[in-house]
């Protein structure tokens, strides 16, 4: 995805609203995976992460935290009214 098109996807969102972004720009993959990339491998491996890649995981791990939040919070709700 091109900045702009992230940009334009997102300029809908009040500015003061808290969002959760994640991403890559060429330079932090080529550091973490100690290598360097062509311009069409970075396209490459962008193409792949924007259209293909399953973030179900990722989905799955924010959820997993979520209930570690929560959970807490039901109990100390239970304990009030129980």
């Amino acid at each position: 995805m091109e900045v702009k098109d992230a940009i334009e996807i997102m300029q809908d969102e009040p500015l003061n609203s808290e969002i959760i972004v994640a991403y890559w720009n060429k330079e932090t993959i080529e550091h973490y995976a100690d290598t360097t990339l062509t311009d069409e491998q970075w396209s490459d491996l962008c193409e792949y992460g924007n259209h293909y890649m399953d973030w179900g995981g990722v989905a799955d791990d924010m959820i997993d935290h979520l209930n570690y939040i929560i959970k807490p919070q039901l109990e100390r709700n239970e304990e009030h009214h129980g």
